[in-house]
């Protein structure tokens, strides 16, 4: 029984809006998007690339599987520079310390891992690729960038750097672990997602800043005597919470006197002017104290 013979395999590739493609030479291609670019030599797959009319042709020499498989990886290779380029790669890492505090530390393209299960000499993990992005926020480690490939990588190193030996693993836990993989590069890069960040031009205006919605500015009362001084074309008040009806109901009264506006008035503000205020009363009457003067 025969080999089975040669067969060309062709695949298209849709090329989205506004990313770029560049061929050079018959295998090496180029990505261009918003966020970068990303360049891949597949020479070693023995493939020629082509772009005609918004598309990618991959042209691949071979016969049976293992020539449909090798298609196969090359597409998906094309597919995820072209996702890298218009969203990118995000991997979260988590820095389990169940011994010893770990820190972490990025020192241009190098993670220093220091005090590792104790030990004096920092662990050292290498970045992949130029546009490889790796911070560090409180226990998580964040790697971003534009080839999935680097991404990922980057990822694996400072994972394996931590690798414990010679030790229980089902007591030493500690480690660098990845917890999440997606597309998508996160929102404080300002390259997408929703709501927009709060920036400078955001801020309200000096005039209005730190006044109540109403227009007033408002100022917090815990008695009457708080009152005094207030303007009410300017201030409003906002009776504190600690307060109890007995003193609010003397507050609201005298802040109508006064004209001032209440922000948080009692609940039951209708029944309110139907409630005789009693004010504490002072040993002996305003009589008594006529008589002894007399």
């Amino acid at each position: 029984m025969g080999a089975m013979p040669l067969q060309e395999y062709v695949e298209e590739i849709e090329v989205p809006d506004g990313v770029v493609v560049e061929i050079e030479g018959s295998s090496r291609i180029r990505v261009k998007g918003k966020l970068g670019q990303v360049v891949k030599d597949l020479s070693h797959a023995n493939v020629r690339l082509e772009v005609a009319s918004n598309k990618i042709l991959v042209k691949l020499v071979g016969r049976g599987r293992r020539a449909k498989a090798l298609m196969g990886t090359i597409r998906s290779i094309i597919e995820n520079m072209i996702v890298g380029v218009t969203q990118g790669f995000t991997y979260k890492m988590k820095i389990v310390a169940s011994h010893f505090p770990i820190t972490v530390k990025v020192q241009g393209d190098t993670v220093y891992i220091e005090n590792f299960i104790g030990e004096r000499a920092p662990r050292i993990a290498k970045i992949v690729g130029e546009g490889t992005r790796v911070e560090v926020k409180g226990e998580d480690v964040i790697v971003k960038g534009v080839d999935k490939e680097a991404v990922g990588q980057t990822a694996a190193n400072i994972e394996q750097a931590t690798k414990v030996r010679r030790k229980d693993p089902r007591k030493f836990l500690d480690g660098i672990y990845i917890y999440e993989k997606k597309v998508g590069i996160e929102m404080r890069l300002q390259v997408k997602g929703w709501p927009p960040l709060v920036k400078i031009g955001y801020r309200t205006p000096k005039d209005y800043r730190n006044l109540h919605p109403s227009g007033y500015k408002e100022v917090l009362v815990y008695r009457p005597e708080d009152l005094q001084g207030l303007n009410p074309e300017i201030h409003a008040i906002r009776i504190a919470s600690s307060v109890g009806m007995r003193k609010k109901l003397l507050i609201v009264e005298e802040a109508r006197k006064l004209g001032l506006k209440i922000l948080n008035p009692p609940r039951l503000m209708e029944e309110v002017e139907e409630v005789e205020v009693v004010r504490p009363e002072v040993e002996g009457s305003s009589q008594e104290v006529e008589e002894v003067g007399s």
